[in-house]
C-alpha cells in the first residue's frame, strides 16, 4: 500500500520511517529485532547472517521496503540515503541497466576487498546484503574481513594508517578523476573504520610501505571470513571492515 502512493520514494526518510511503522504492526517484528541487535552488539567487527522468511528474495519494491525497515530497526535514528556522490541509491539492490562488465553486479569475477561508498565524503556505517537467488554454479562467497587480526597484525604501521597527509583517493573517471585526502584508518567513537579501495589510493613515498603492509594483510586468506549466502538470507556488517567477493564456480543457467 506504501509503495502504491503517488510520489513513494524509498530515498525519502520519511518514506522509510513509515515501511518501519508498517512492519513494527507485525507481533513477532520487535523480538526479532530487538535480538538481531543484541548479536551485532555482542561482534560489532563480525558480519552477522539473518535467515530466510523475511520475503527479500521477492525483488520486488514490497523486499526493498522490508530491507530498508530492516535497516533503519538494526540501527535506530539512521537512514538509508542514496549517495551523495554520483546520485547512486543505496537502496537499489539489483544490477543497473547498461552496466558494463566489469560491474561485479554483472559478472562472475572476484571482486577485490573494498569500503563500499569510498568516494563519499563520509561513507555508508553499514551494509546489508540480501540474497534473491544463489549462483546455480556456487561459490560468490561474500568476504568481509576478520579487522582485529589484521589490527594485530599491523606492527609499526598503524601511525602512517592513521596519518592524514600520506594518503589520498582519487574518484573514478565518470567522477571526474578527483583527488581527496585520505586517512585509511580511523576510530569514531572507539571503533576502528578502515578505508579501503586499492586502485583509487594514491600515496607519497613515506606511505608506499605502510600501504603494502596492509595489503598484504588484507589479501592473507585467514584475514577474510567468507560467507555464501542462500536464498532469502541477508549479511549484515561494519563498513568500516572491508569486504570483498570470492569469484563465482560456474556460469550461472539460471542467470541468478
Amino acid at each position: 500500500k506504501l509503495a502504491a502512493k503517488p510520489g513513494f520514494d524509498l530515498t525519502e526518510p520519511s518514506q522509510q520511517a513509515a515501511c518501519l511503522e508498517a512492519l513494527s504492526q507485525t507481533p513477532a517484528w520487535e523480538p526479532f529485532a530487538v535480538a538481531a541487535r543484541a548479536g551485532l552488539a555482542s561482534a560489532p567487527l563480525r558480519p552477522l547472517v539473518i535467515g530466510a522468511g523475511l520475503g527479500i528474495c521477492k525483488d520486488d519494491v514490497e523486499a526493498q521496503c522490508i530491507l530498508i525497515a530492516l535497516a533503519r530497526a538494526l540501527f535506530p535514528g539512521s537512514v538509508c540515503p542514496p549517495y551523495e556522490v554520483g546520485n547512486l541509491a543505496v537502496t537499489e539492490v539489483s544490477a543497473k541497466p547498461g552496466s558494463s562488465k566489469d560491474s561485479h553486479s554483472t559478472n562472475e569475477l572476484p571482486a577485490p576487498p573494498h569500503t563500499a561508498g569510498f568516494f563519499e565524503p563520509v561513507p555508508p556505517q553499514y551494509n546489508l546484503f540480501a540474497c534473491v537467488s544463489p549462483h546455480s554454479g556456487g561459490g560468490g562467497a561474500t568476504t568481509v574481513q576478520d579487522m582485529p587480526a589484521v589490527l594485530a597484525a599491523a606492527g609499526n604501521h598503524l601511525e602512517a594508517w592513521m596519518s592524514k597527509n600520506l594518503y589520498k583517493y582519487r574518484t573514478s573517471a565518470r567522477l571526474g578523476n578527483e583527488r581527496h585526502p585520505l586517512c585509511l584508518l580511523s576510530f569514531p567513537g572507539g571503533v576502528p573504520f578502515l578505508r579501503y579501495r586499492e586502485e583509487y589510493t594514491e600515496m607519497v613515498p613515506e606511505g608506499e610501505q605502510a600501504f603494502l603492509a596492509l595489503k598484504e594483510l588484507i589479501a592473507e586468506p585467514k584475514h577474510q571470513i567468507g560467507t555464501v549466502l542462500q536464498r532469502d538470507e541477508v549479511l549484515v556488517f561494519y563498513n568500516g571492515v572491508p569486504h570483498g567477493r570470492w569469484p563465482l564456480e560456474a556460469a550461472s543457467k539460471d542467470g541468478a
